[in-house]
């Protein structure tokens, strides 16, 4: 049975204290926002969003620990500065910007405000570690074990994937276990680079995952780099060594570049899958998926660069319904009083493996169409589910106020959760990590409505608990696991 030595390095309740590296992507936000706020007509919302990306910062890097939190706000907080950064380079005022016919600031300041409240929930929650990760090593552990062990995880993923088709009311549970994958990516990706071992096989092992991502109705490539990126930074040490930071400026430039062909070939590829039919599925064989990908990327010239960079910036912003949202709750339609939290804390109560008859979710589309008063704008995208956002649901419960204390109240739990995954003693380290990229992706989404983000987190996190306590043990053998300060698992050697 897997032991771990939990007695060396004990952070306790101490209050750890600043490491270069933080503190120098910390000066470096502050200069950005300075000349941010100089240049922008919308300096207001551009100094919160400074502000914001420091707390975040602040809060969710923290020295001994793996900045797993970290990169999943950071996507959701994107989506709610992009804009305001935007009138930094472009000299356009903040509500200038809005697609529709709305005043972008207070939503701007009101989803800062609401990560910001998010992050602190998180950051108490989650606590410090007991552990410190540069303290954590796996006895006698080489690379070529740790690769045995995250390709099984891989492996593991990909055929839940499968089953999940055919699983019926558990479809959800097993998508949710499937995100054991992610685990083994994580800690192969982070081992590599700690280690400088077997980046071939990482590198063979990405560009499989990317090339599957790619072929399906979604985005799911986005996952693969977002893991990828997660990894780099959690390995990279300070002074910075050149192999994380090339992964992740290369990781950066790829995922920016990937997404911007899929924004620009998004809509013709889903007619292609679905074969006209409007319905996400795919009905088309995988080498005519490639085939049609590959296609696309010869004919892939300027103009559709800059389409679909267009694109990209207008679907990763994420205000303007939260902004519509606000003016017309409660000027015309009230607050619902904690009706909609309430549906989704049901949702999760009542899995539908034990309550096959319980509804349908109901439509994101129709429901932000309702709050927003855009229903002709909204409608027009038939194939696309559009939602609010978490917090504009929130927001719809129980005001500005209220839906900040709401979010605070679900980081915290999440936080526990997270710190349940990443304490557990009785499994290495480096998985529990893992575990936690796995639990900490279901919070890397800004406009997802409120019922599937809770119904997810609580999913995801069930999974990870019976994974680590029951799938792990089994994966890896009786060695023992110990946490010491004679060889660092982060050392850069193998052992």
């Amino acid at each position: 049975m897997l032991q771990v030595d939990r007695a060396a390095n004990q952070t306790g309740g101490s209050a750890p204290g600043f490491d270069p590296a933080r503190r120098a992507v910390t000066i470096c936000l502050g200069a950005l926002t300075l000349v941010g706020v100089w240049a922008s007509p919308s300096p207001l919302a551009v100094l919160a969003s400074g502000i914001a990306s420091i707390f975040l910062v602040i809060s969710l890097w923290r020295p001994g620990e793996l900045p797993v939190l970290l990169l999943p706000v950071y996507v959701q907080f994107i989506a709610v500065a992009l804009k305001p950064i935007t009138t930094a380079f472009t000299n356009t005022p903040l509500d200038d910007l809005a697609d529709f016919d709305a005043n972008l600031v207070p939503a701007a300041l009101f989803g800062l405000a609401g990560l910001a409240a998010l992050a602190f929930g998180l950051r108490i929650g989650a606590g410090n570690a007991r552990v410190l990760a540069d303290d954590a090593t796996i006895e006698g552990w080489s690379f070529g074990r740790i690769l045995g062990v995250t390709l099984i995880a891989i492996l593991i993923g990909h055929a839940l994937d499968l089953v999940a088709e055919r699983a019926g009311g558990a479809r959800q549970i097993v998508l949710a276990s499937s995100g054991i994958k992610w685990v083994g990516l994580f800690a192969l990706a982070y081992s590599a680079l700690r280690m400088r071992r077997g980046l071939r096989w990482l590198v063979l092992i990405v560009a499989i995952e990317l090339v599957l991502g790619m072929s399906g109705f979604f985005s799911e490539f986005r996952v693969v780099l977002f893991v990828l990126l997660a990894a780099a930074i959690a390995a990279a040490q300070w002074p910075w060594q050149p192999g994380p930071i090339i992964t992740i400026a290369v990781g950066a430039v790829l995922a920016l570049s990937l997404a911007v062909f899929w924004s620009a070939v998004k809509a013709p590829y889903r007619d292609f899958l679905n074969q006209g039919t409007g319905a996400q599925v795919v009905l088309q064989p995988l080498d005519e998926r490639l085939a049609f990908l590959v296609d696309e990327a010869i004919k892939f010239d300027g103009r559709q660069f800059a389409l679909g960079y267009e694109l990209l910036l207008a679907r990763v912003s994420y205000i303007d319904f939260l902004a519509t949202t606000m003016e017309r709750v409660p000027e015309a339609l009230p607050h619902e009083d904690g009706a909609l939290l309430g549906a989704a804390v049901l949702h999760v109560l009542t899995p539908r493996i034990l309550f096959p008859d319980k509804p349908e979710l109901p439509s994101d589309t129709l429901l932000t169409a309702h709050y927003t008063g855009l229903e002709n704008a909204i409608r027009a995208d038939a194939n696309t589910s559009i939602s609010i956002g978490y917090l504009g649901e929130l927001y719809i419960d129980f005001g500005v106020s209220g839906a900040l204390v709401a979010v605070f109240l679900m980081g915290l739990a999440c936080g526990r959760g997270y710190r349940a995954i990443r304490d557990y003693p009785r499994t290495p380290m480096l998985f529990n990590y893992g575990l936690c990229m796995m639990v900490a992706l279901a919070l890397s989404s800004f406009e997802t409505s409120l019922i599937k983000v809770v119904g997810s987190f609580a999913m995801v996190l069930a999974s990870a608990l019976v994974l680590q306590r029951l799938m792990w043990p089994a994966l890896l053998s009786s060695r023992s696991v110990r946490a010491s300060n004679r060889r660092s698992f982060g050392g850069g050697t193998e052992p």
